[in-house]
């Protein structure tokens, strides 16, 4: 059995990070959702690289009269913010202009996670592994894997 060991710990620390799951989870919502985008500055990353772009590093601004300034690599786009319901959502008025995209928004530690709503049962994501985007308020120290402010 002890012949198996350096095994199994080479292959659960070879795991990337995405794959693991995400602990203590706290829902955001109410004046804490509010406060932790409003006037804030994110630096992210998508779970997968945008094909847009080539990368799945973005950073986000969000301004107190509802708009948002977004870059991802080269391409950048101003938008709008809202949140309805304890869900954040955004649209975009250039070359990302589309549907609006919502999210629920989960802490753990500094670290931000954002779940597609239907991803989410009774309050709390149904894989913790499958967020959409990680982020962290540029200035925090970071508590997030792959990611630092």
């Amino acid at each position: 059995m002890n012949r198996y060991f350096p095994a199994v710990v080479l292959l659960l620390t070879a795991l990337p990070s995405y794959a693991q799951d995400v602990p203590h989870l706290d829902r955001l919502t109410g004046k804490y959702l509010y406060d932790a985008f409003i006037g804030q500055t994110m630096d992210g990353i998508y779970k997968r690289p945008r094909e847009r772009s080539g990368t799945n590093e973005f950073t986000e601004s969000f301004y107190t009269d509802g708009s948002t300034y977004y870059r991802e690599g080269n391409l950048t786009d101003e938008g709008s913010w809202r949140i309805k319901d304890d869900i954040i959502c955004f649209t975009y008025a250039g070359e990302m202009s589309g549907e609006e995209s919502c999210f629920m928004v989960y802490s753990s530690g500094t670290c931000l996670y954002s779940y597609n709503p239907r991803n989410v049962r009774n309050g709390k994501p149904i894989h913790s592994n499958a967020w959409s985007a990680k982020t962290l308020i540029r200035g925090d120290i970071s508590s997030c894997d792959n990611l630092i402010s």
